[in-house]
């Protein structure tokens, strides 16, 4: 295609859509970027190759005196190392690039023996026959690492905090009573029981649900229809709809009903029946014996 005709062929896109428009980007003084790869026309015509960084490009990277795993660091210096011998095409820009990369990682504060671009080791890794996923802790991250690592089980390590729970989200949020997958709680409004449940559903729907249950002529035709019906015909237990509230939100089904169980657990007053208490791991029932005041906000 000509070039003239380039600003016509993208006008000819523009106007097929009106929600989709493109954008094009010309060449300048024989350079081309592309994500993160600079094209470059050399007098010759070949077309030469080299890492391309933004005009707004900080380089900063993670910090390493940060509360992360040693591995996601290295990983950092990795990347950009190997970024640059797979994005250079000539051994000058390889060597300059890699002084850049290397400056760079110092000024971040990256210690050298970390940068030192070194041949990989090879060694026989461990066949590991399970896997558990942690929270980080630098004090104990790495012991318990190497501990488990013994025994052949995989460490894989999780933030704490997520930049997720600290940004806020480019949309409104739900309202409690409109998420699914929630465990929940329903206060009841002559006493201080309550009712403890968990569910797919939204909560809203599911209070309806539970309301339409207990109306007194669906009690006597079924009064053990569900696990909220039993204890209201057998106490007459009068549940606070209005304060119905959402305990904790988690999309897999079997931690739902461990989590309820959980929370049937930690309070004495729940009228839910003993069958939903059992999901809760028997070994961890003296934990809860003695932690009563346990708190289970934070649980994943």
């Amino acid at each position: 295609m000509k070039r003239l005709k380039f600003s016509e062929f993208l006008t000819h896109l523009n106007t097929t859509e009106s929600f989709i428009q493109f954008t094009m980007e010309k060449e300048k003084e024989g350079c081309l970027p592309c994500l993160d790869l600079l094209i470059k026309r050399s007098p010759s015509g070949h077309l030469l190759l080299a890492v391309y960084r933004k005009p707004t490009h900080s380089d900063r990277y993670l910090n390493p005196r940060s509360e992360h795993p040693i591995q996601h660091k290295q990983s950092v210096v990795n990347t950009l190392l190997e970024r640059a011998k797979k994005l250079s095409s000539t051994t000058q820009g390889l060597n300059s690039e890699l002084k850049y990369v290397k400056r760079t990682l110092l000024f971040n504060g990256y210690p050298k023996w970390m940068i030192e671009d070194k041949k990989k080791k090879q060694y026989n890794r461990p066949e590991f026959r399970s896997k558990v996923v942690l929270p980080y802790s630098a004090d104990l991250g790495e012991t318990l690492k190497s501990i488990l690592e013994r025994h052949r089980i995989r460490t894989i390590f999780k933030p704490v905090i997520k930049l997720s729970t600290i940004l806020a989200l480019g949309k409104d949020a739900v309202p409690a009573n409109k998420r699914r997958d929630v465990v929940y709680e329903i206060p009841c409004g002559n006493c201080e029981h309550m009712y403890i449940g968990e569910t797919k559903r939204s909560l809203s729907t599911r209070l309806k649900e539970h309301h339409r249950d207990t109306f007194p002529r669906n009690i006597l035709e079924n009064p053990e229809k569900t696990a909220l019906t039993k204890p209201a015909a057998q106490s007459g237990h009068a549940f606070n709809w209005d304060y119905a509230h959402v305990l904790h939100h988690v999309n897999s089904y079997h931690k739902r009903i461990v989590l309820e169980s959980l929370y049937i657990n930690l309070k004495t007053n729940t009228v839910t029946v003993n069958d939903k208490s059992a999901n809760f791991p028997a070994i961890y029932y003296n934990v809860l014996k003695h932690e009563r005041s346990l708190s289970v906000t934070g649980l994943p």
